[in-house]
């Protein structure tokens, strides 16, 4: 009996033998493949400052772009606020006045419109976003181009990014990003992880405000719920489950249980429905109790 009981937590402690975090930051450069006309080319940035002014907010970005046939990095800075203005200067002050916004303009917007508009460049790029469509020029002299972007390509410089970070038993370190796996879900925390025979689960909870203007409907309203991964062998997602626990956008409102904190009940008003469930952080689960 001694020997299956040590057996059995031998097996225990392998199948908690890996642990978990929720790791939240926001990416500050990028590489972007594009293409000056039927010319193959990379531009990696990076965000030098930033700069805000009331409710607007604009960053000066340093990098390089390289053509695909040649191993030559030609500097490049420019301005950013989701869209992107790019020059290649030959001269080290034209650079510094873009890094540091240096303008006569008054107010930061002017000062931008000033910047976007910098002569004395020996390359320009103009890529300017509007919704999902992006338009966007290369010129030098005489010379203007199009600038083309694969369809999956994104020119956004700063990127929020919320990774699962698990450490396996084994010691070796797996991320996955969570941005994307449920459409509109964020703010995310770990709440546990679970090994099976085919992977594992990891259970998380999230928690947001839908809608960030306090005078709209549900402002400063509430968003949450549980989201159940689940993971195969190589920590891959295989699956991704979302139990929604309250939301104002769709009426729905959750009571925490003050004795049982692993207890809670939600009222889906529109359908008048009310559901228990149970969180249970070492199987990774959240489960239906009635």
């Amino acid at each position: 009996m001694k020997k299956f009981l040590a057996i059995l937590l031998l097996l225990t402690i392998y199948a908690n033998g890996q642990s978990a975090k929720v790791v939240a930051f926001t990416a500050t450069k990028r590489t972007i493949h594009a293409h000056i006309g039927r010319m193959p080319v990379a531009i990696f940035l990076k965000v030098h400052k930033q700069f805000a002014e009331h409710d607007q907010t604009y960053y000066s970005v340093q990098g390089w772009y390289r053509k695909k046939s040649s191993r030559t990095k030609i500097p490049i800075v420019g301005v950013y606020n989701g869209s992107l203005t790019l020059f290649r200067f030959d001269d080290k002050n034209s650079r510094s006045k873009i890094l540091d916004f240096e303008s006569k303009k008054p107010d930061l917007f002017s000062k931008a419109q000033d910047l976007e508009h910098s002569e004395g460049y020996a390359e320009k790029f103009s890529i300017a976003k509007y919704d999902r469509e992006i338009k966007a020029s290369w010129e030098s002299g005489n010379q203007k181009m199009p600038l083309y972007f694969a369809p999956d390509e994104t020119t956004e410089i700063l990127e929020k990014r919320e990774l699962l970070v698990i450490t396996a038993a084994n010691g070796k370190t797996h991320h996955v990003n969570l941005l994307g796996l449920i459409p509109e879900r964020k703010r995310f925390s770990f709440v546990g992880i679970c090994a099976l025979k085919s992977g594992s689960r990891v259970l998380l909870n999230y928690e947001y405000t839908y809608n960030q203007n306090s005078q709209g409907r549900c402002g400063a309203g509430i968003e949450s719920g549980y989201v159940t991964l689940l993971l195969d062998k190589n920590y891959k997602v295989t699956s991704a489950k979302d139990v929604q626990t309250e939301s104002c956008n769709d009426d729905l409102e959750v009571e925490k249980n003050p004795k049982d904190p692993n207890l809670l009940t939600t009222n889906d008003l529109r359908n008048n429905k009310v559901t228990k469930w149970r969180i249970d952080a070492k199987k990774a689960q959240i489960i239906k109790v009635n």
